[in-house]
């Protein structure tokens, strides 16, 4: 006889797990699109921890593609970034072009 293992039915994930989606840049949308797949998949082993498990569901569907971030993971948000780091992220990319071309 074999066992099935679920994520309860009535989950639902607490704030570290949101908040580890948003550092992920997932809308909320997503999220629960994710939790409706990750509810629905088949475990060999029973849950320990349902906030884990869907946490790592979460970074698993970004690694394989089935969901795509808003933001990536780490990068800064445009509010976050001066008008001077601006200005030296577009010479040092202006730069690199620039070397790449073999432009002296």
């Amino acid at each position: 006889m074999s066992r099935f293992y679920f994520l309860p039915a009535d989950y639902q994930p607490d704030q570290k797990t949101l908040d580890a989606a948003k550092r992920l840049g997932l809308t909320e949308k997503q999220v629960v699109e994710q939790l409706e797949k990750c509810q629905d998949h088949q475990y060999k082993r029973p849950m320990m921890d349902p906030d884990r498990c869907f946490r790592n569901w979460l970074r698993n569907a970004i690694k394989f593609g089935d969901v795509v971030p808003s933001v990536q993971y780490n990068q800064r948000r445009p509010e976050e970034i001066s008008e001077e780091q601006r200005k030296a992220d577009a010479a040092k990319a202006w730069a690199e072009m620039n070397r790449l071309r073999g432009v002296k």
